[in-house]
């Protein structure tokens, strides 16, 4: 047979169902020995059933008209016959219902086995509307797809086939068996809008929808009726804005709910209580875009959900302070409150009030009460407001002995209540947990001594005391106060007690104290009180009995030790004047005699007597000089004066020829008076106080060496040659005296160097030098004149020509410069400087 006899046979097979086969045969046999040769006909009708059956897998949508369907694929020729052939090529319309969906045509050849399935791989054309295939499979309808016009390109065994076929087949879709599952919703953000019962809700949730042929859905609007089994109907949620669906998706989006205004305190608290939100999601009806058409879905399923609850609510609150409210019994609490709501983002929403049961440790300690009016904003939050609690007496007494311990206390906050105004609706909501917070309020008891006196023998000290906190705005009525006090090393300093109160705005309580102290007690204050530092104490033994509020405070601390730290207000000014110094042998000590000028304020007001003072003196640059003393004792017996005191300086060698070089050369020295301590007595106790550091500038006249005049006595024209004298003045203001003695390496005692001065033609021409070899004294407040000190002339050519010479007769203005003095006082050696300028010199 021939390839145009097999497409013939082919296509009538496809076509009518049957194929006649008609043979002429001749054969030539051997029968019992005898060769036979045999002519007949052969005519055979084969019945073929063929068939094609498919069912859609999957499709893949390239774009509004164009999709590829996977095809699960059987072409059966005949009930008895197996034949296995190849499709190499297939194209084919469909229809459904008359009406042309478009044209195919397969992506690859395929082997067929007509007894076993194949995948066949489509591409469709799109020319008219799926809408009624697509409604058929929604709706869970089947569909029957008719393909005509086909032309197959078929191979069997070595023979390839092209047929064009005229008849009709038929191919059945499968109905929508679609699961759709929601899992692992979870709400991240909830928004309040008006009029205060809708809520603009964004939730995640994962849908599975199992064999929905890969429809590109796009919920266009949704909305669904929320019940849950104990609160009925919660209320609806609509979906208004465009949504795409896949068969496995996370949807994120926004979801509009509206809940009934009655039923949303019920969550909330269903939600606090369960940890989570039980709700069914009935009378479900979608409008989903699927190829640019709109199909509406009435969805005969009920989907559970279980959504862990949104709310977390952790909390810290930290109280600011403590006072008592005018109610009698009624505490006043300033806190800060900072609020963090967890696994949601919510706002809008006003906090009106929140009331609880509040309880120290095991003890109810009151109620609380908080009006807020807080306008919530995001979803971490901090409010700083007051709350009132009505006390209870036992646990008010505890609270207080805590705080005055300095110890942490547990506080639980029960039965919470909390009313929220969502708009137009305000709901009541009880918080079904407890909170507890632990508290440190420090015992930042301020306790400040503005003033107090010393008493005769000087071991009763009376002060007035004023105690403050930051953290309690209380008022107490103290009756009763004893303690005994001891210093940080634990060293007993005596024993307070309570005289009388007196009244103080804003102190917690205002009373004249008196202390009996000893030793121990001036050796560890006195320095810290002049210092202006804390005196940090230990008490011991201490009883209270108190009233606070109409509450009766009684604390006995016997087997425990309180700290406290007070601040006084005593201060203390001085500064001193040096009135004069004086010299004494070696010439490295030097009396410095003042007047002391001092003021004391808010204490001791006793007589103070200094016994004796030691302090280091340094110079500017933090150059130790030397040490000095008070030379003596003395007694204030006000709190501000002046008194005269005597201090004898003794320096090093070297450091006292610069502060006597200072002090003869300019008259001007500045020192600084370090780690000054002074041992004063008050009445019959005495202790060693440190003083502040104190800089002192000291300027007086120094002692001054005068050019008076320079006196030309003749002049010589040639050879040429002037010779002149000097007068010098040397003035001492010092009390003590000074020897005017030889510049070390020279046979001079005084030596300057003379320059045309500055207003003349030649400013700064040398001229000569002056010089005196004496060894003199100067006694102290006194001073010494050089009549006709011997001056050398080296440059007189300068001084016989004009301009300084006219007509006989020299006019100059002349400077003495460089000018050098040895200076001993007593055994300490110094070399001084000294200058003249503009001295007036006439011949004759």
């Amino acid at each position: 047979m021939n390839k145009v006899g097999i497409d013939l046979a082919l296509k009538d097979l496809i076509e009518k169902g049957n194929v006649m086969f008609k043979t002429d045969l001749k054969a030539k046999i051997n029968l019992l020995g005898f060769p036979l040769e045999v002519n007949f006909n052969l005519n055979k009708n084969i019945s073929f059933n063929f068939d094609i059956s498919a069912s859609l897998l999957n499709v893949e949508y390239l774009s509004n008209n164009k999709i590829i369907a996977n095809l699960n694929t059987t072409i059966k020729l005949s009930d008895s016959l197996e034949v296995a052939f190849k499709l190499i090529n297939a194209v084919f319309e469909a229809y459904v219902q008359d009406v042309k969906i478009g044209k195919a045509m397969i992506l690859q050849e395929v082997l067929f086995n007509t007894t076993q399935p194949s995948n066949l791989r489509v591409e469709i054309n799109i020319e008219g509307s799926l809408r009624n295939i697509i409604e058929n499979i929604i709706n869970n309808q089947t569909s029957l797809i008719t393909i005509n016009n086909v032309y197959l390109k078929l191979q069997i065994g070595n023979v390839t086939s092209e047929l064009n076929i005229n008849k009709n087949f038929s191919v059945n879709t499968y109905p929508l068996i679609y699961s759709i599952e929601l899992d692992e919703p979870r709400i991240i953000r909830v928004e309040v809008q008006p009029p205060g019962n809708n809520f603009i809700v964004t939730l995640n949730v994962k849908l599975n929808i199992t064999n929905v042929y890969n429809l590109p859905m796009q919920i266009i609007y949704a909305n669904i009726t929320l019940y849950n089994n104990e609160l009925g109907i919660l209320g609806n949620v609509k979906i208004t804005s465009f949504l795409s669906i896949k068969s496995s998706y996370l949807i994120q989006g926004s979801f509009n709910v509206k809940l009934n205004p009655n039923v949303i305190d019920k969550l909330v608290n269903h939600m606090f209580v369960k940890g989570k939100i039980e709700v069914y999601l009935t009378d479900i009806t979608v409008t989903v875009s699927i190829l640019g058409d709109s199909f509406t879905i009435n969805l005969n399923k009920n989907f559970h959900l279980e959504i862990p609850s949104p709310i977390q609510i952790l909390t810290e609150l930290n109280l600011r302070n403590i006072s008592v409210s005018n109610a009698p019994k009624t505490f006043t609490i300033s806190y800060e409150l900072k609020v963090t709501i967890r696994q949601i983002e919510i706002y809008q929403f006003n906090i009106n009030y929140v009331n609880a049961s509040v309880y120290l440790e095991d003890e109810l300690l009151g109620y609380a009460f908080s009006l807020l009016n807080y306008r919530v904003l995001s979803s971490e939050f901090k409010i700083v407001s007051q709350g009132k609690i009505l006390v209870m007496d036992k646990a008010a007494s505890i609270l207080a002995k805590k705080i005055i311990k300095g110890e942490y206390f547990n506080v639980t906050l029960t039965n919470i209540w909390t009313r929220i105004s969502l708009y137009n609706y305000v709901y009541d909501l009880k918080i079904p947990f407890n909170y507890t917070f632990s508290f440190l309020i420090p015992f930042d008891l301020i306790i400040n001594i503005p003033d107090f006196t010393i008493k005769p023998f000087g071991d009763i000290i009376e002060a007035k005391v004023e105690v403050y906190s930051t953290k309690l705005n209380v008022k107490a009525k103290v009756n009763e106060l004893l303690a005994d006090i001891y210093s940080p090393e634990d060293k007993f300093l005596g024993q307070i007690r309570l005289i009388s109160l007196y009244e103080k705005t804003s102190a917690i309580f205002a009373a004249i104290m008196e202390a009996k102290i000893n030793q121990e007690a001036y050796n560890y204050a006195a320095p810290l009180l002049v210092n202006g530092q804390p005196i940090n104490v230990f008490a011991k033994n201490v009883k209270i009995k108190a009233e606070v509020n109409g509450i009766n405070l009684i604390f006995n601390f016997n087997n425990e030790t309180l700290s406290f730290s007070i601040n006084t207000s005593f201060s203390y000014d001085y500064n001193f004047k040096i009135d004069d110094v004086d010299a004494l042998p070696p010439g490295t000590i030097f009396p410095i005699y003042t007047t002391i000028q001092y003021k004391i304020n808010n204490g001791v007001h006793a007589p103070i007597t200094f016994l004796n003072a030691t302090m280091d003196i340094y110079n500017t640059t933090n150059y130790y000089l030397g040490k000095g003393y008070l030379m003596n004792q003395l007694t204030i017996y006000s709190d501000q004066g002046s008194i005269s005191a005597t201090f004898k300086y003794v320096l090093n060698v070297a450091t006292a020829s610069w502060f006597a070089y200072r002090l003869i050369t300019y008259g001007d020295v500045s020192f600084v008076i370090k780690n000054i301590v002074v041992k004063v007595k008050i009445y019959n106790f005495t202790v060693n106080v440190p003083l502040r550091d104190l800089t002192y500038n000291y300027k007086t006249e120094p002692i001054r060496i005068d050019v008076l005049n320079i006196r030309i006595t003749g002049i010589i024209l040639i050879p040429p040659t002037v010779y002149a004298v000097a007068d010098v003045k040397v003035n001492n203001p010092f009390r003590f005296g000074v020897t005017v003695t030889y510049i070390q390496g020279t046979s001079y005692t005084l030596r300057f160097d003379i320059y045309e001065s500055r207003r003349e033609a030649h400013p700064g021409t040398y001229l000569g030098y002056g010089y005196y070899t004496n060894v003199f004294f100067v006694a102290g407040k006194t001073y010494y004149i050089i009549s006709s000190l011997s001056v050398v002339v080296t440059n007189p050519i300068h001084l016989l020509t004009p301009p300084h010479f006219v007509g006989g007769s020299i006019k100059i203005y002349v400077d003495a410069l460089n000018g050098k003095a040895g200076i001993k006082i007593y055994d300490l050696y110094i070399t001084t400087n000294f200058e003249k300028y503009e001295i007036y010199v006439q011949y004759p």
